[in-house]
């Protein structure tokens, strides 16, 4: 894998797509985590192979099954443009972020809440989006601190709470959402 990204960039001689691409390969087919996904932004942009949506989303697959964020952001968002947001697509990317919810990431977080909240994808459940806004938010998710603050202000999923919303008002109001700084909820 590093070996093809230092081919390609001309490291270690002169660059050739051709003799990364092999790398590349190899280590894809070894069930190198990274190289599947890198493979699948290659295959995207037909760097590896003519442009193959179905050959990339599969390596792509492989490497969100296997937990790389890289692969189920770009996953998502494929399923998102290509389905048109159907109800079974929406289902599909909610079930690829819980996953990485579950495992702590934060980003994954606040999506699987907003999820619940409008109920893209799921039953609509204030009192779940409440819980993962707050999972992210205590990661310092700025974004996650903000709707926290929201859902104590409105009462969503949780007891309104003025003095709870102002707690994360105030915290995410550090690193300067803009929202946060103009006392807006």
């Amino acid at each position: 894998m590093a070996l093809g990204h230092m081919i390609c960039a001309g490291l270690a001689g002169k660059p050739s797509l051709e003799a990364a691409r092999s790398w590349f390969s190899q280590a894809a087919n070894a069930s190198h985590l990274f190289a599947q996904a890198s493979s699948g932004d290659c295959c995207r942009m037909g760097l590896l192979d003519a442009h193959n949506s179905d050959f990339s989303e599969a390596l792509y697959s492989t490497a969100a099954a296997r937990n790389h964020i890289g692969a189920v952001v770009v996953l998502a968002n494929a399923l998102r443009a290509a389905e048109g947001s159907t109800p079974e697509s929406l289902a599909e990317i909610f079930g690829l972020w819980l996953v990485k919810a579950s495992a702590g990431h934060a980003q994954a977080q606040r999506n699987v809440s907003q999820s619940y909240l409008y109920g893209r994808g799921c039953i609509a459940d204030p009192a779940a989006a409440a819980r993962w806004f707050r999972a992210a938010g205590e990661q310092g998710d700025a974004e996650a601190e903000y709707q926290q603050a929201r859902c104590y202000r409105k009462g969503y999923g949780v007891q309104k709470d003025t003095q709870t919303a102002r707690f994360w008002l105030e915290r995410t109001s550090a690193p300067g959402h803009p929202h946060a700084l103009l006392g807006t909820l």
